[in-house]
C-alpha cells in the first residue's frame, strides 16, 4: 500500500519497508511466526505458524525471554480486539521485535466488513441503510474514506462542487457579528446567528489580527442554515470559537427557515480540560466572557460546521445512528454495490509498562498504536493510513484516540525527569482526525516521517497541536515533512527540544491564532529550532509564546530559546516573546503578515514581550517590535548585522528553492570571529558562520546544500538554480535515506545521459549550457552498498 503526495512540485512515495535490514531467519529458535493461514494451537514456527498476533505475544511472555522475535507473514489481518501487551520487557542487549518477515507486505486493519443488504431509508431521498452488530465511527468505500454527513458540504480532496475540508472559508459557517438596535451583538455563547464567511479577521492591535484564510471558490458555501429546508436540531456542531480551542456538542434548538441555533453549553463530555476552558470562555453570565466576545464577535474569529443524519445529501457522505446501529449512505444510483468497511478499533497494539520493543515493517489501516508508561519503544518503517478519527457519530465529544506514547500524568507529575527514549522513525501518517501523535517523558525521537492531512475537527485540549511533544523534554524532531493540517498550533515541544531539518507547510489552516512551530511559555529554555523550511500557510511560522497575558506583572514567559538558520516564505512572521533568546541567521521571504513583517521581537510587556538581551543577529527579513506595524526594535534587544528588508532579490534563485545569498547580500555582512560581535560576547553561533559571515540561513560558499524534510528511498527534491552565471546551472537534490554516495548522470535527454560525477555532497555544477536547450539528469544513491536508481529530471537552460 502506497500513498502518493505532492509537495513542493515533486512527488514523494513512502515505502513502508525501505531501510529495513534483511534478517537471517534460517535458524529462528528464538522466534515465533504468525500467518493468515495459521492456527493459535500450532507450534508457532515458520512451517506451523500461529493465526493471531495476540497468541504470538502470549507465547513471548510465557517464554520468559527465550522468544524475542515475532515474524508476521504476508497478508491482511483483521483482529477484532486490540492486542494487549502488559509488562513485556526486553533489554538493550536483547530487545523484543515484532516485524514483517523479510520484505513481505503486512497490513493490520482496524475495520469490520459492512453487510451488503442495503435497503431504502423511508422519508429520505437517495438514502440507504444497513444494520451493524456493533458501534463504528468511520466508513470506507473500497478502502477510501467516506465523509461524515455535514453542512456545509466538504471533502478531504479538492472537489468541483463542494468545499475543501481544510479551507475554512469553504468548509465552515461564520458566526455573525451583527448588532441589534441597541448596539449589542445578537450572537452569544450558546446562541449563534449564522453568516457567510468574510475571508479575513477584523483589523486590530492584538495578536492574530490581519489573518487571511485564502479564498472560497464561487458557488461554494454560499447557502445559510436558514435556506436548508430542514432543522439542524439534534445534529452535532463543531465549534471553532476559542481562537486556538475547538469543541463539539449537540444542537438543542433550530427551526426550519431560521438563521440562528442554540447548542448545549455543558461541555463535561469534552474532558476536564475543555470543560473548564468552556466555562472560562462562557463568562459569569454564560453568554460569553469579554475575551470570548472580543475574539469571536469583535475580531470575527468564530466558525463552525454541523454533522448529522439530516445533512446526508451527497454521494461521498455517510452517517451512523448509535441507537439503531444503522449505517446510512447517500446513493443516487440505487443500493450501493461497492465494498464498504467501517472503523471499529482505536488501537491495534495497546502496550503498558513495556520496554525495549521494536515494531517495524507493518502497515496499518484504520488503527494505530499505544504505549503507556513504557520506554525504549520503537515504531519504524510503517505506513499509517486513516489511523485515528473522532467518535462524534457516537455522541462522544472528546479528542480522537491517536498514536500515543505517554507517561501517566500522575507518574509524570511525581517524576517530571522520567526518561522514556521512545522513537517513531521512517513512517508515513496520512488522513486522520486528531494530532499525528503525542509523546511524554524525556529523550523521545520523531525522525524522518511524512505526515499529512491531519485534524479537521481540532477538538481537544488546545495544547496538543499537530504533533504533541509538549511534555517531552529533550525531544528530537528531525527530518520530518508535515503538511495540510488544521490545528492552529503545529509542532509543540518541551524544554531543550531539537527541532531541525523539517519541511513544514500548509498547516494551521482551520483554527485561529497559532504558529507552525509553537513553543509554550514555560518550555523554551534550551529549545533549538534550526535548519527548517516553513512556508505556504496563513499563520505565523515560529513562535516563542507567552501565557496569562494582559498584565505585565503576572504574564508568563520564558528565556533561552534559539531560532537559527531557518527559511520561511509565504507565511506569517516569526514571533519572539519572552527574553534572552537567540534569533540568528534566518531568511524571511514574502511574509504574509501585516506590512510584510518578517520577525517580530515583541516589545509589549503585558503580552509577554520583554526581549531584554535577546540576540537578533545576521537575519534577513523585515524587523519590528509590533505584530501589525513596523516599529524599531527595543533598545534592550542586542541587534547586529541584520538585513532589515525582504531579501528575495538578494538570493540566488529563491523561486527554485535556492536560498543561498548573492554577492550583494554577502557584501552587507561583517567579518567576525566565532566568539564576539562588536563589544558584546555572543553565547551561541553556528560554527559555519565563523570567518566570512553571511546574512541569512545559508553560507554562500558551502559545497553542500541542506534540504530539510522526509528522506525517501531515492533522491528527491530536484533543484535547478540558474541565473548566477551564464551557461551554468547548479543541480541540487535531497539525498536518499541512508545514502553514502551520489552518482550523477547528465545529458541532453534521458537516453543520452552518462555518469558525470560520484560525490558525497549534493551539488553538481553543470557548465557550458546553451540557452533554450533541454537537459536531463538523474541521481542514483548508494545505500548499504546497493544502487538505488533515481528519477529522471529535466530542465531548459536559461
Amino acid at each position: 500500500m502506497k500513498i502518493w503526495t505532492k509537495a513542493l512540485g515533486f512527488v514523494l512515495v513512502a515505502a513502508a519497508t525501505f531501510g529495513v535490514t534483511q534478517m537471517n531467519v534460517s535458524a529462528a529458535e528464538n522466534a515465533v511466526f504468525v500467518a493468515t493461514t495459521g492456527s493459535d494451537s500450532a507450534a508457532g514456527d515458520i512451517s506451523a505458524p500461529l493465526a493471531s498476533l495476540q497468541a504470538a505475544v502470549d507465547r513471548v511472555v510465557a517464554s520468559g525471554g527465550a522468544i524475542s522475535t515475532i515474524y508476521i507473514r504476508e497478508g491482511e489481518y483483521y483482529p477484532v480486539d486490540s492486542v494487549v501487551i502488559e509488562g513485556l520487557k526486553g533489554s538493550a542487549e536483547n530487545p523484543i521485535t515484532i516485524t514483517n518477515y523479510e520484505d513481505e507486505a503486512v497490513t493490520f486493519y482496524g475495520t469490520v466488513d459492512v453487510p451488503s443488504n442495503w435497503t431504502k431509508t423511508a422519508g429520505m431521498d437517495n438514502v440507504y441503510e444497513v444494520e451493524m452488530d456493533r458501534d463504528v465511527w468511520q466508513l470506507f468505500r473500497d478502502e477510501k474514506m467516506v465523509t461524515t454527513a455535514r453542512f456545509p458540504n466538504a471533502s478531504w480532496e479538492q472537489d468541483d462542487d463542494i468545499g475543501y475540508i481544510f479551507n475554512v472559508l469553504e468548509s465552515t459557517r461564520h458566526l455573525s457579528s451583527a448588532k441589534d438596535v441597541d448596539g449589542k451583538f445578537i450572537s452569544s455563547f450558546g446562541h449563534f446567528y449564522d453568516a457567510n464567511q468574510t475571508g479575513v479577521t477584523a483589523d486590530g492591535e492584538d495578536e492574530g489580527s490581519h489573518v487571511a484564510y485564502g479564498y472560497a471558490r464561487p458557488g461554494i458555501n454560499d447557502v445559510g442554515i436558514a435556506d436548508l429546508g430542514y432543522s439542524l436540531e439534534g445534529a452535532n456542531v463543531v465549534l471553532h470559537m476559542g481562537s486556538w480551542l475547538s469543541w463539539a456538542n449537540e444542537v438543542t434548538e433550530h427551526e426550519v427557515g431560521s438563521d440562528n441555533f442554540k447548542f448545549n453549553t455543558d461541555f463535561s463530555g469534552s474532558g476536564t480540560s475543555m470543560a473548564n476552558n468552556a466555562k472560562t470562555w462562557a463568562g459569569k453570565d454564560g453568554k460569553g466572557s469579554n475575551n470570548w466576545i472580543h475574539k469571536n464577535l469583535t475580531m470575527e474569529q468564530g466558525n463552525y460546521f454541523f454533522e448529522g443524519l439530516m445533512c446526508l445529501d451527497h454521494e461521498d457522505e455517510w452517517y451512523f445512528d448509535k441507537d439503531s446501529k444503522k449505517i446510512y449512505v447517500y446513493s443516487e444510483d440505487g443500493p450501493p454495490t461497492e465494498e464498504f468497511s467501517a472503523k471499529a478499533q482505536s488501537y491495534l497494539l495497546d502496550m503498558s509498562d513495556c520496554a525495549y520493543i521494536t515494531v517495524a515493517g507493518i502497515d496499518y489501516f484504520g488503527t494505530t498504536l499505544k504505549a503507556t508508561d513504557s520506554n525504549h519503544i520503537t515504531i519504524e518503517n510503517s505506513e499509517f493510513l486513516y489511523p485515528s478519527y473522532n467518535k462524534l457519530v457516537l455522541d462522544i465529544y472528546e479528542r480522537p484516540e491517536v498514536l500515543n506514547m505517554l507517561v501517566t500524568p500522575a507518574i509524570l507529575l511525581e517524576n517530571p525527569a522520567i526518561e522514556t527514549h521512545n522513537t517513531v522513525r521512517n513512517c508515513e501518517f496520512a488522513y486522520m482526525d486528531g494530532p499525528v501523535l503525542e509523546m511524554s517523558g524525556r529523550y523521545n525521537v520523531v525522525e524522518n516521517n511524512l505526515m499529512h492531512h491531519i485534524d479537521y475537527t481540532n477538538i481537544g485540549t488546545g495544547a496538543e497541536g499537530t504533533v504533541n511533544l509538549i511534555n517531552s523534554d529533550y525531544a528530537v524532531f528531525h527530518n520530518n515533512t508535515v503538511h495540510t493540517a488544521g490545528n492552529s498550533e503545529g509542532i509543540r515541544a518541551g524544554k531543550s527540544a531539537s527541532i531541525m531539518y523539517n519541511d513544514l507547510s500548509n498547516m494551521s489552516l482551520i483554527q485561529h491564532d497559532g504558529s507552525l512551530i509553537n513553543i509554550g511559555a514555560s518550555v523554551q529554555d534550551g529549545v533549538q529550532i534550526r535548519y527548517n523550511w516553513i512556508h505556504d500557510a496563513p499563520k505565523s511560522s515560529m513562535r516563542f509564546d507567552s501565557a496569562n497575558m494582559g498584565n505585565a506583572a503576572t504574564v508568563k514567559y520564558d528565556k533561552n530559546g534559539t531560532m537559527a538558520n531557518n527559511v520561511t516564505w509565504n507565511v506569517g512572521q516569526v514571533k519572539v516573546k519572552g527574553a534572552e533568546h537567540y534569533v540568528i541567521g534566518n531568511t524571511i521571504i514574502d511574509s504574509n503578515a501585516a506590512e510584510a513583517i518578517g520577525i517580530t521581537v515583541l516589545d509589549d510587556h503585558k503580552m509577554g514581550g520583554f526581549n531584554e538581551n535577546t540576540w537578533i543577529y545576521n537575519n534577513a527579513g523585515i524587523l519590528s517590535d509590533h505584530f501589525s506595524k513596523i516599529e524599531p526594535l527595543n533598545t534592550a534587544t542586542l541587534m547586529s548585522n541584520n538585513y532589515d528588508g525582504d531579501p528575495a532579490t538578494l538570493l540566488r534563485d529563491p523561486e527554485n528553492l535556492d536560498f543561498r545569498p548573492t554577492g550583494e547580500l554577502r557584501g552587507k555582512a561583517k567579518r567576525i570571529d566565532a566568539n564576539s560581535v562588536g563589544e558584546n560576547a555572543l553565547p551561541f553561533i553556528d560554527p559555519a558562520y565563523a570567518g566570512d559571515v553571511h546574512i541569512g540561513a545559508y553560507h554562500m560558499d558551502s559545497d553542500s546544500y541542506w534540504i530539510p524534510g522526509y528522506m525517501d528511498e531515492q533522491a528527491t527534491v530536484p533543484i535547478v538554480s540558474q541565473g548566477y552565471e551564464v551557461g551554468r546551472a547548479d543541480l541540487m537534490w535531497k539525498e536518499a535515506y541512508g545514502a553514502t554516495e551520489n552518482v550523477v548522470y547528465f545529458g541532453a535527454d534521458a537516453s543520452s545521459m552518462s555518469e558525470v560525477a560520484r560525490q558525497s555532497n549534493n551539488i553538481y555544477v553543470a557548465e557550458g549550457l546553451v540557452a533554450g536547450k533541454s537537459y536531463a539528469w538523474r541521481v542514483d544513491s548508494i545505500v548499504d552498498d546497493e544502487v538505488v536508481e533515481g528519477s529522471v529530471w529535466t530542465f531548459v537552460a536559461e
